[in-house]
């Protein structure tokens, strides 16, 4: 009965795991697109300087935030 206990267990970190990473995934997916929108924002001939300035400034930060899940992926794998 213990050893089905640990099995069970197991599976439950397995499981967590899992959604953790699958979470992870979907998240580096949602920041490409933002950062696919931002990118064909900024090719809009209207655009104005300051707007061009404050969507650098977003798609640097959504950039940073990718490099950060992946690291976290990275890691994760190692495990």
């Amino acid at each position: 009965m213990g050893v089905a206990t640990i099995n069970v267990a197991t599976l439950i970190g397995f499981y967590v795991k899992m959604n953790k990473k699958n979470s992870i995934y979907s998240q580096i997916e949602d920041l490409k697109d933002r950062i696919f929108v931002l990118s064909e924002r900024l090719y809009r001939p209207d655009i104005s300087i300051s707007e061009q300035r404050e969507i650098n400034k977003r798609k640097k930060k959504l950039l940073k935030n990718k490099e950060k899940l992946e690291k976290r992926l990275d890691k994760s794998k190692d495990i």
